[in-house]
């Protein structure tokens, strides 16, 4: 358990580290109705023919927070991208969720002016098929997550959606 330094450090993002599995999954349990999924790579394999092999079902490993905070935290992500600092992720016809990132790297035990700038991304929002969660290993010049990985996770967006067939409403 963290002691008071600890509290205080980790409300601003530091004193813990999180791989970028562990970032998205729990930042898409938001989407999710608070739900925490078991991560996954596939849905399912098939042989050269196209036939299923296997099937990997969602598992539900535990409600995390619960549905009206979560869909509380959706609408301020959503406000991040309409009219907030994750702008660059901005795509007419959807409703997208965002949530910014920057983070100092550590160096032999002591935080350094380097980072890493992320941007993670929903949508849409009134039924989330996409997370997409982009990282920016020590970017040059501006070091903010909306402005350097904000755009590539709006380019993954806007093609995965169309992927999906996911219509654009107006």
């Amino acid at each position: 358990s963290a002691g008071p330094v600890g509290l205080a450090t980790i409300s601003y993002g530091q004193g813990i580290a999180l791989t970028p599995i562990q970032v998205i999954t729990v930042l898409s349990s938001l989407g999710n109705g608070g739900k925490l999924m078991q991560p996954r790579l596939v849905r399912e394999l098939t042989d050269d023919e196209g036939n299923t092999v296997e099937e990997f079902e969602p598992t539900v490993v535990r409600q995390v927070v619960s549905q009206q905070t979560a869909d509380d935290i959706c609408m301020m992500m959503e406000g991040v991208v309409s009219h907030g600092t994750g702008s660059a992720a901005y795509l007419p016809g959807y409703r997208v969720g965002g949530k910014t990132g920057t983070a100092q790297k550590v160096v032999d035990g002591k935080y350094t002016e380097n980072t890493y700038s992320s941007f993670f991304a929903m949508a849409p929002m009134d039924d989330p098929q996409v997370a997409v969660l982009v990282i920016v290993d020590s970017p040059q010049g501006v070091h903010y997550g909306s402005q350097t990985a904000g755009p590539g996770a709006k380019s993954i967006l806007s093609n995965v959606l169309k992927y999906l067939k996911v219509e654009p409403v107006y």
